[in-house]
């Protein structure tokens, strides 16, 4: 919400639609009750939509009891219209199409991605389940070649009706250690390797890594590789196609 504070006005955003959870983890919702400041905005006697999984809703029962429908209070608290959805389908929030993308985030428990037009944003994770895999192969093409490529291949990619991946936005927490529940960025280099996605972007990324020194390390893949991969930046804009 401090983010939404300081970097939405930079942008002209002057409110929010919907809200998309990908897991309950703490980091991840328990930034539910500063959506009030975000609902006086509505029109009056409407609600904040926010679509999550049951599983999610189980979770947030507990420490926002009182933001759930049957609540009963005089307190002045965020609005909400609590949206349950099946992963495993296509969901529409304001009329824009999200796949979820269910991946690995700890052993055990699954949390989501989404693709939305050209964008595939997978936040948290260790491992990218092989339907999921299969799921993103079967909507995407690399969107940039190898400079090697031939012109067999180049003419295959022009053929393909696929839609090229425009941004990869994914986890990267150490810059090569593994983590149990999030991918390195060595991790994420990889993936934008299998993707070709025309720019990877990184987030979540812990203080071993350096915005400034890595990011110009990381430049060196446009050369060797033809891949654009940075460290993501609050407040950084970026455009898509939807």
């Amino acid at each position: 919400m401090q983010a939404a504070i300081e970097h939405f006005p930079t942008h002209g955003i002057k409110r929010v639609d919907a809200v998309v959870l990908t897991h309950s983890h703490a980091d991840a919702c328990f930034g539910m009750d500063d959506l009030r400041a975000l609902c006086t905005v509505l029109p009056r006697g409407h609600a904040l939509p926010v679509y999550l999984r049951q599983a999610d809703l189980d979770v947030m029962q507990g420490p926002f009891g009182y933001l759930m429908p049957q609540a009963q209070h005089e307190r002045y608290v965020a609005k909400l219209d609590f949206r349950v959805f099946e992963p495993s389908q296509p969901l529409s929030v304001q009329g824009l199409t999200l796949i979820p993308l269910e991946v690995e985030h700890g052993a055990g428990y699954t949390s989501l991605g989404y693709a939305f037009g050209n964008v595939v944003y997978i936040s948290d994770l260790n491992r990218i389940y092989e339907h999921t895999r299969e799921l993103l192969m079967t909507r995407y093409k690399h969107a940039s070649l190898p400079q090697n490529a031939t012109e067999d291949e180049r003419l295959q990619w022009n053929e393909d009706t696929r839609i090229p991946m425009g941004t990869l936005v994914i986890d990267a927490l150490y810059p090569e250690e593994p983590y149990p529940s999030h991918y390195s960025l060595l991790q994420a280099v990889d993936e934008a390797k299998i993707w070709r996605p025309a720019q990877t972007l990184t987030v979540g990324m812990a203080h071993q890594l350096n915005h400034h020194s890595d990011n110009k390390k990381l430049a060196s893949l446009i050369e060797s590789e033809n891949l654009s991969v940075a460290l993501a930046y609050d407040g950084q804009l970026i455009r898509i196609t939807l």
